[in-house]
């Protein structure tokens, strides 16, 4: 999506708006709550787009791919422990390539520790 046709959509959503204005209270809430679902989903989209151009994931694909919540990937983000990130203004995302790189580090460290625990499970029989 280009700039023009965010430009355009912003145009459309301030026409819905003013519509609003002109009715009842009721359908008033409801074109404002449709509007405001529908720059959300724009601002989602955008941010996907974004995301794909800098060959990164934002934080809700991160969240998806990595089967966490976002309580979790924000705990990691605190504690250093996740996979390396990077914040443009408000938001998240993780580059591929460093994505890729701490899942082959976290899957040495998994099998290592998977061969120690099977080493030490046939010593003590």
């Amino acid at each position: 999506m280009n700039y023009e046709t965010l430009l355009q959509k912003r145009a459309e959503i301030g026409g819905n708006l003013s519509t609003a204005l002109t009715q009842t209270p009721e359908k008033k809430e409801q074109a404002i709550g449709d509007d405001i679902t529908d720059a959300a989903l724009e601002a989602s989209r955008l941010e996907e787009v974004l995301a794909a151009a800098a060959d990164s994931l934002t934080e809700a694909q991160f969240i998806s791919f990595a089967g966490v919540t976002a309580a979790t990937a924000v705990q990691w983000r605190k504690l250093k422990k996740g996979p390396p990130w990077c914040r443009v203004g408000l938001r998240v995302y993780y580059p591929r390539q460093m994505l890729a790189e701490w899942m082959r580090q976290r899957a040495a460290q998994q099998m290592a520790k998977n061969a120690a625990a099977a080493e030490a499970s046939a010593v003590t029989l």
